[in-house]
């Protein structure tokens, strides 16, 4: 997760970072999972992140 904190914060104000669960027909499950961790430890993470 540190590794992404870390990208979030080089792309800057105007930055997009796309998350892609179903990315080349990935198990469902795991996208679900995917996206439950963006929500509920990465986005929280950024948020509180300085800069």
């Amino acid at each position: 997760m540190s590794e992404g904190l870390g990208l979030a914060q080089t792309l800057g104000d105007n930055g997009w970072l796309f998350v892609h669960p179903l990315l080349a027909g990935l198990d469902p499950e795991v996208g679900w999972e995917t996206l439950r961790l963006f929500g509920e430890a990465f986005l929280p993470a950024q948020r509180q992140a300085p800069g």
